[in-house]
């Protein structure tokens, strides 16, 4: 275990810098958790205890890294929260990516799947891109980026329907995607907000869409 614990955290720690921070959060929790038995059977105790710390450390750079240092500035090139459809937001993050966010449509699908035990009062396909101008490690912009509120103020969540997917980008390079959405409640206008980082609870941009 105490190995165990050392190795998930190490790789904890290394992917706590990459775009794969949701993967390096699962390896944390199982790190400490491996690491904190090994600790009270006193098995390899400088092993695990090592291991615990590196995984602390991962949870301190995904929950503190991204918005420590962000920048996130609108089209007119004020820093600013409030957004529109059709803006443009440039992002220059804490890790150090530089790049551009534009959501450029949102129209309510009526696509149901079959297979899903979700219920929503509507859903909603969003278009955006993002062109990437500085990277070391890539961009990618998912639906794990935003959360929808609804006009009650709910908050929604994602949608299993057939949409274009995104993808990590590298320097100079483009990506256009879709995103499903949903809401529980009938509504006439919504809130899209944007998170540079998953894992912070201020969201770096806000979009007022009327339905």
């Amino acid at each position: 275990m105490a190995v165990a614990s050392l190795v998930l955290g190490i790789i904890a720690f290394i992917v706590s810098f990459s775009i794969f921070k949701d993967f390096s959060l699962i390896l944390a929790v199982i790190g400490i958790v491996l690491g904190i038995i090994s600790i009270f059977k006193k098995k390899s105790k400088g092993l695990s205890i090592v291991g615990v710390v590196l995984a602390i450390i991962s949870f301190i750079i995904l929950f503190t890294g991204g918005n420590s240092n962000t920048t996130i500035t609108n089209s007119n090139g004020t820093n600013t929260q409030n957004c529109k459809i059709g803006d443009t937001i440039t992002i220059k993050s804490g890790s150090g990516d530089e790049y551009t966010l534009q959501i450029t449509d949102v129209k309510q699908s009526d696509e149901r799947n079959e297979f899903s035990d979700k219920e929503p009062a509507q859903v909603f396909i969003i278009d955006y891109n993002y062109s990437c101008t500085k990277t070391e490690s890539g961009v990618y912009v998912s639906d794990m980026n935003f959360k929808i509120i609804d006009e009650q103020g709910e908050i929604g969540e994602s949608y299993p329907i057939s949409v274009k997917d995104p993808q990590s980008i590298t320097s100079g390079t483009t990506c256009k995607a879709q995103m499903a959405l949903c809401v529980y409640n009938n509504s006439s206008k919504i809130k899209l907000q944007f998170f540079e980082n998953m894992f912070n609870g201020t969201p770096d941009a806000i979009y007022e869409i009327e339905l």
